[in-house]
């Protein structure tokens, strides 16, 4: 499934394959087997000229933080609030 105007035969969360013996779901090989880029295979020119639109600052900040450390290193829990 790499072409995008197959997106909508994208399966529901609630239809994923779950990891093992646990709760949680995977969308490995959604896009099939060979494919290893999983929703990047959703990137395509048109889609990131679109969303370039909608910039309105051009401010960026890093997103590279832990997951299980509310707010990163030295940051407060509420340091990225949307306003």
């Amino acid at each position: 499934m790499s072409d995008i105007s197959q997106l909508s035969k994208l399966p529901k969360f609630s239809d994923l394959p779950k990891v093992g013996q646990t709760e949680e779901r995977h969308t490995w090989e959604v896009f099939g087997p060979d494919k290893q880029l999983g929703s990047v295979n959703l990137l395509t020119p048109e889609r990131v000229k679109q969303a370039a639109t909608l910039v309105c600052t051009g401010r960026v900040f890093n997103l590279s933080l832990p997951l299980n450390f509310p707010g990163g290193v030295g940051s407060p829990a509420n340091a990225y609030a949307i306003k």
